[in-house]
Parts: structure tokens; sequence; C-alpha cells
């Protein structure tokens, strides 16, 4: 073999040899990529693993929050429901007779309130006296006696359209129970005010604070 046929054979062997390295070299380049993007791949699920753990992680706390609060709610409707029937119990039912005898009570204070609100106690109930013996005498209504024309001046004031005091309205618990201080009496006046013909065709039977009471 001469000479040039061996370089060229050699030349040939070169060649093969640095293309094959470069062949190989390719493949691990292209292996490694693929490699790189199979971690990339896995890293990602892991993130996303994780986030989708602490997602129902957070959810299992929101239901169990949500479940204790349900609970607690339904323990406090049940002490309600439970506080709602011991008041019931206790709470007395008011017969409709009992509801009246009540309007009864509070319209009376109102009047007694319009027409003595700054006087005694006992001129309160001399007041009311007069309401309870016209209902008898000319057997009317409570409401009728007070709202007759001309009668009380009081029912024409703020202070017959405001909540009674206390100090009116025992007055005319009491009054309404029977305690009148005179079964007589059916009129009244403040003298210091008016002087009413009327007077001179009734009988006088006593002066409490500024209110003189008559009888027929």
């Amino acid at each position: 073999m001469n000479k040039k046929i061996k370089i060229a054979i050699t030349a040939t062997l070169i060649s093969i040899i640095i293309t094959s390295g470069y062949i190989i070299k390719v493949k691990n380049d292209k292996y490694k990529s693929v490699i790189s993007q199979l971690n990339q791949k896995v890293k990602e699920y892991n993130i996303l693993e994780a986030e989708n753990k602490k997602v129902n992680q957070d959810l299992d706390k929101e239901i169990e929050v949500n479940i204790s609060l349900k609970l607690e709610m339904e323990v406090k409707e049940s002490e309600a429901v439970k506080k709602i029937a011991a008041l019931k119990q206790a709470t007395p039912t008011l017969s409709r007779g009992a509801i009246l005898n009540q309007d009864k009570v509070t319209l009376l204070a109102k009047l007694i309130q319009s027409e003595a609100l700054s006087e005694s106690y006992e001129a309160k109930l001399w007041v009311g006296s007069v309401v309870i013996n016209r209902m008898r005498v000319y057997d009317k209504s409570m409401r009728e006696i007070i709202y007759q024309r001309s009668q009380f001046s009081g029912i024409y004031s703020n202070l017959f359209n405001s909540e009674p005091s206390r100090d009116c309205i025992k007055a005319a618990e009491e009054l309404l129970s029977g305690n009148l201080k005179s079964k007589k009496v059916l009129y009244f006046v403040n003298l210091n005010v008016v002087r009413p013909a009327w007077i001179n065709n009734v009988k006088r039977v006593t002066k409490v604070g500024v209110h003189t009471f008559y009888r027929k």
C-alpha cells in the first residue's frame, strides 16, 4: 500500500471518529435537555402538589370552624328556646278581663294626672273617686264619663296624653279595687280659677288641695 492510500485511509478514519464524537455529543446534549425538562416538570408537579395540600388543609380547617360554629349556634338556640319556654311558664297569661281592667287603670291614671298631678296622693284619690261614682250613678263606662263633653278640662292637656306617673297609677288601682274617698262626690272644681254657677245647686263636701268637692 503506497503512502497516498495510507494518508487517505487515515483521513477517512479521523473523519469518521470526529463525526461519531459529534453525534454522541449531540445525543448526550439532547438526553441532558430531556432530563432537565423532566426534572423541571417534576419540580412543578411537586410545587402544585404542595399548594393543593395547603389548600386542602385550609379547607379542612374552615370546615372544622364552620362545624364548630354551627354546633355553638345550635346550643345557643336550644338554650334560648328553653329560656323562652321558661318565661312563658313563669309569665301568667292575661285574661280579657285583666286586659280591660289594665286599660281602665291607665285611663283613670291619665285623668288623675291631668287634673291633680301636683296634688297630694290623697287629692288624687278624691279626683278619681268622682269618676268612679259617676260611672255608678249614670251607668256609663269610664271612657264615656271621662270623654263626656265639658266635664274634665284636663283631657285637653298634654298631661293626659303622657305616660301616667307611678302615684297616679297606684291611685287608679286603689280606686278600682273599691277604696273610694267618698261614694257621694260627683263634682270638683278649682275655685281659684273659676266659680261656675252649678255650685249653687249642689252640696259642698270638702276641700282637698286646690279642689273643692261636691255632691248632689
